[in-house]
C-alpha cells in the first residue's frame, strides 16, 4: 500500500471515527434524557405524595403544615396573587414551582407536577396557592439545582470533551504508527547515508515495504553498488597507474643504462674502428628511440585524461593515407621479416582527421602487433572501403590472436593479455589500444576488435560530406 493511500485511508477512519463517537454521544444524551424531558403529572412522584397532599387539604395552620411537610423533605412556597408570601424552599425550589403554570389550577383541587427530578404538590384555596416541593434528587453529575437544560448543556460539554479526548488518543496513536512506518525508511537511509559517508560500502538499506520509498531506497542501493564499483575500479587503477610508474621505471633504465654504456665505451676508445663506433652509436640511438616511445605514451595518457590533446583536422583521402603510410614503414618491417599489404578500392574516401594523431593510431596498432602477433613472417593488412555516410577500414594481422573472453578488455586502461608477462622492447604498458580508441572517439568513430584468422581491428569514420563543417 503507498503512503498516499496509506494516508487517505487513515484521514477517512479518523473522519469515520469522530462522526461514529458524535452519533454515541448524541444517542447517549438522548438515552439518558428522554424520560426526563417527557415527565409528566403522576410520573415517578415523590413516594409521599399522597401524605403530603393530605397534609395540604387539612386547613392547618402554615407553621404545622411546614412541620409536616418538614418531615417528608417537602418544603412549602405560598402564592397571593402571583407573589411568594411565604417560603421554607430554596431559591432553586422557588424557581421550578413559578415554571408551573400555577394559575390554571382549579379551585380546591390538587394538582401533580414533576419538573427536573422535583415532586411538586400544588392547591389552590381561595386567593393563594399552596405548593409543596420535594427536596432536589441527587445527581450523580454533581448539578443539583440545575434544569434540565442546564443539565443537558453540561452533560453535553462534559461528554464532547471526553470524545474530543477519545479522538485525539485515536489520531495520536494512528499518526504515531504512521509516522514510525514513514520514517522507517527515512531513518534506514540517514544512517545508510552516514555510513556511506564514513567510507562503509558494502551494507545495502534494508526496506521491505511496497509504497513509494522503495524506489527511493533501490536507487540509494543502486548509488551505493555503483559507488562501491567504482571504489573498486579506483582501486584497480591506482594499482595498475603505481605498477605503470614502476614498470616504465624499469623500462627506461634499461635502454637509459645501454645508452650509458656504449656513450662510455665510445669515450673509452672501447669502439676503435669505425664500424665499431657506428654501430655503437646505431644501438644507443635505437634504445633512445625506445625510450621516447615509453614517454611519448605518458604524455599522450596525460592529455587524454585531461581532454587537452589537440585535434587539427584536415581533409583526407583515406586510402592515400594507408598507401603513404605503409610506403614509409615498409623497408622498416621489412627487416624484422613483416608484410604490409593495402587494399583499397577506386572510390574516394575523404575523411577529416588529424593526420599526426591518426598516425599515432596507425603506428600503436603496428606495434601492438608486433609485440603481440607471436607469427613470423608476419603480414599486416590494411583495407579501406566507404559507403554513403562513413568510411571503414581494417587493420588485421595474421598472428594467433587473442583469447576470445579478452576481447571486450582490449581496450581498457593498462590492461595486458598476460598481466604477468614482461614488457617486450619497453612497450608492455597496457596504454596503446587505449589511446588508439580515445583518439578514434575523438574523430567521431568507432573502433571494434575480433578474431579473424588473426586479431582484426575495424575503424568507422564519418565522410567528410556528412560533417556539417570540416
Amino acid at each position: 500500500m503507498t503512503i498516499k493511500t496509506r494516508i487517505s485511508i487513515t484521514n477517512m477512519l479518523t473522519v469515520l471515527a469522530s462522526m461514529i463517537s458524535l452519533l454515541l454521544i448524541g444517542s447517549l444524551l438522548m438515552s439518558v434524557t428522554r424520560n426526563q424531558f417527557y415527565d409528566r403529572n403522576n410520573v415517578r412522584l415523590n413516594p409521599h405524595t399522597k401524605q403530603v397532599e393530605a397534609a395540604l387539604m387539612d386547613n392547618l395552620p402554615i407553621s404545622d403544615l411546614t412541620n409536616i411537610l418538614f418531615s417528608y423533605d417537602f418544603r412549602l412556597v405560598v402564592f397571593y396573587q402571583d407573589s411568594v408570601v411565604f417560603s421554607n424552599a430554596s431559591p432553586f425550589q422557588e424557581r421550578l414551582t413559578m415554571m408551573g403554570h400555577l394559575d390554571e389550577i382549579a379551585p380546591n383541587r390538587t394538582e401533580y407536577l414533576q419538573i427536573d427530578g422535583i415532586t411538586m404538590v400544588a392547591i389552590k384555596k381561595g386567593q393563594s396557592i399552596y405548593v409543596a416541593a420535594s427536596k432536589p434528587v441527587f445527581h450523580p453529575w454533581g448539578l443539583e439545582g440545575k434544569t434540565k437544560f442546564e443539565e443537558y448543556f453540561w452533560r453535553f460539554i462534559f461528554l464532547n470533551g471526553l470524545a474530543i479526548v477519545i479522538i485525539l488518543l485515536i489520531n495520536y496513536h494512528i499518526a504515531k504508527r504512521l509516522t514510525n512506518r514513514i520514517m522507517k525508511p527515512v531513518n534506514a537511509l540517514a544512517d545508510g547515508a552516514r555510513r556511506v559517508a564514513t567510507g562503509d560500502l558494502s551494507l545495502p538499506v534494508a526496506y521491505d515495504g511496497n509504497d513509494e520509498m522503495r524506489p527511493v531506497v533501490s536507487a540509494f542501493n543502486e548509488m551505493q553498488e555503483k559507488l562501491l564499483e567504482e571504489k573498486e575500479k579506483n582501486t584497480v587503477y591506482e594499482k595498475a597507474k603505481t605498477d605503470l610508474i614502476a614498470g616504465i621505471s624499469h623500462d627506461l633504465r634499461t635502454p637509459l643504462t645501454s645508452v650509458k654504456g656504449y656513450i662510455k665505451g665510445l669515450q673509452d676508445g672501447v669502439a676503435n674502428t669505425p664500424e665499431k663506433q657506428e654501430r655503437y652509436l646505431n644501438i644507443a640511438y635505437q634504445k633512445s628511440c625506445d625510450m621516447d616511445m615509453l614517454l611519448q605514451k605518458l604524455f599522450d595518457l596525460s592529455q587524454l585524461e585531461t581532454n587537452n590533446l589537440p585535434l587539427h583536422k584536415s581533409s583526407q583521402d583515406l586510402g592515400d593515407f594507408l598507401r603513404q603510410f605503409a610506403n614509409n614503414i615498409e623497408e622498416e618491417l621489412q627487416q624484422k621479416n613483416v608484410t604490409v599489404e593495402l587494399h583499397e578500392n577506386t572510390t574516394t574516401c575523404p575523411v577529416n582527421i588529424d593526420t599526426s594523431q591518426f598516425l599515432r593510431v596507425l603506428s600503436n596498432l603496428t606495434n601492438n602487433a608486433l609485440s603481440h602477433a607471436k607469427q613470423s613472417p608476419l603480414t599486416l593488412s590494411l583495407t579501406v572501403w566507404c559507403d554513403n555516410a562513413n568510411v571503414h577500414m581494417t587493420f588485421a594481422d595474421n598472428g594467433v590472436g587473442v583469447a576470445e573472453e579478452n576481447v571486450p578488455f582490449l581496450f581498457d586502461e593498462f590492461w595486458k593479455e598476460d598481466q604477468a608477462r614482461s614488457s617486450k622492447k619497453g612497450t608492455g604498458t597496457g596504454l596503446g589500444l587505449y589511446i588508439v580508441k580515445h583518439i578514434v572517439e575523438l574523430h567521431d568513430g568507432s573502433i571494434v576488435a575480433r578474431n579473424d584468422n588473426g586479431l582484426c581491428f575495424e575503424i568507422t569514420l564519418p565522410r567528410k560530406e556528412s560533417q556539417a563543417h570540416e
